[in-house]
């Protein structure tokens, strides 16, 4: 998937359905280890996504965060979505910018990244697990690049949060 050149057909997506979809698979597989907190805007129209890929991506990021707090007695996993402002991306094949104003961030409060490999976790083969191949989060960077997306990391420390933040384009409104 890393390698694949063609990017998956983007559509109008309801973001709640790829978003319920993900819970039910974690709740299903691990129930009782996490908890997870909603806080969604709920008019957020569609975006412009693949809603399969959207799938990937959540659940390799919930997932990610579920396994770092393994163990922990108050794991918590909270999805918000929320329209933003000021956040472009450029395209570089024709230099102009969309607006990406639909972010997803799921938020867990577990120990975070290693401080040693923070910059570096959407790269290959960059992992702190074990028996991880390090291919996880490079897959979801790519597939949130053929969405025309972002995602960026960041920790708040003081609070003893991990944020992981999708922003994603509109869809075109019909008519």
């Amino acid at each position: 998937s890393l390698t694949r050149r063609t990017a998956a057909p983007m559509k109008p997506c309801n973001i709640y359905e790829p978003l319920g979809r993900v819970r039910e698979i974690v709740e299903t597989a691990h129930p009782d280890t996490v908890r997870i907190v909603e806080r969604f805007d709920p008019s957020i129209p569609p975006v412009l996504a693949d809603s399969d890929n959207l799938v990937q991506i959540l659940l390799n990021l919930i997932t990610n965060a579920r396994e770092a707090m393994e163990g922990q007695n108050d794991a918590c996993i909270t999805l918000t979505t929320k329209f933003v402002s000021g956040v472009r991306l450029r395209l570089s094949r024709d230099d102009r910018y969309i607006r990406l104003p639909v972010e997803i961030r799921v938020t867990d409060n577990g120990p975070g990244i290693d401080t040693d490999i923070a910059e570096d976790i959407f790269s290959p083969f960059v992992t702190t697990k074990k028996t991880g191949q390090g291919l996880g989060l490079a897959l979801v960077q790519k597939l949130v690049r053929d969405m025309n997306g972002r995602i960026v990391h960041d920790r708040d420390s003081a609070a003893g949060l991990t944020h992981f933040r999708l922003f994603l384009p509109l869809a075109p409104q019909e008519g």
